[in-house]
């Protein structure tokens, strides 16, 4: 059809379809940040999924997929493009969507209420839009969750990129130099060492990322970090190998391609 054809009647536009698997309903645009803000928007429970359609081929370049967990609700999650050149766009528009929804309903909760705290980590959606944001954009999932409230984040990724925020804040606010200084993000117990040198395990943030590590309290009453050069998606996963950077930095390596071997074992 003619109303297909961009202005110099070359070749057909490039179409993106939204479908609702459950209720059948459909809607096209021509836009891919549209498309990715309506794919967010989408109830996950329609199952919905996304077509792009090109030169009368079709790609099905987003879907939903069921998460089933033993012993709770059956839920869904939704994954997104990230092979052609308009898969960008497309995640624009839906982490757009998805941030300003999240806002909205951050907004809307009493944060002075009764068991909130509970409350918020009961809300499967809201608790996992706000994971899949902080992977996607730490620091504007960091702002959203900090300018709501000061109550410990729901999940992980969230909780490091609003530790990450804190420190960097910290650090600007006692103008440090241009390079941020490690910080603590989480810590076993102390220990005493035959030196008189307290020393506890360490997950440490750094403009590079999250380190496994330890703190030394000394005699004088100074605190030193030290940390590996590895960087680890999470504090715990850090934290979970402390030890084996205190022995040497290489038994961190070798720690981790030992896990990964268990873990493919068990796969």
């Amino acid at each position: 059809m003619d109303d297909d054809l961009d202005p110099a009647g070359s070749r057909p536009k490039e179409t993106y379809a939204l479908h609702l698997t459950m209720s059948g309903a459909e809607q096209k645009f021509t836009d891919p940040v549209e498309a990715g803000a309506a794919f967010f928007r989408a109830d996950p429970a329609e199952r919905p999924y996304v077509l792009h359609l090109e030169d009368g081929k079709a790609r099905r370049m987003a879907a939903t997929h069921v998460i089933r967990e033993p012993g709770s609700e059956e839920t869904f999650g939704k994954s997104l493009p990230d092979s052609h050149a308009s898969d960008g766009a497309f995640r624009t528009g839906y982490f757009n969507a998805m941030e300003a929804s999240l806002s909205e309903r951050l907004s809307k909760i009493s944060w002075d209420g009764p068991d909130v705290e509970n409350a918020v980590r009961g809300d499967r959606r809201l608790v996992s839009d706000l994971e899949s944001l902080a992977r996607a954009e730490p620091e504007k999932a960091a702002d959203l969750w900090s300018t709501a409230t000061d109550l410990d984040p729901p999940g992980p990724t969230l909780k490091n990129a609003v530790q990450l925020a804190e420190a960097g804040r910290m650090t600007e606010q006692e103008d440090a130099a241009p390079t941020r200084a490690p910080v603590t993000l989480a810590a076993g117990e102390w220990a005493r060492t035959d030196q008189s040198v307290d020393l506890r395990p360490a997950a440490i943030g750094t403009e590079a990322g999250i380190h496994t590590g330890y703190e030394a309290l000394l005699p004088t009453g100074e605190k030193e970090r030290s940390h590996s050069a590895r960087t680890f998606e999470t504090a715990t996963e850090a934290l979970k190998y402390a030890y084996e950077f205190y022995e040497g930095g290489g038994r961190v390596e070798a720690a981790v391609a030992r896990d990964a071997a268990v873990s493919r074992g068990r796969g």
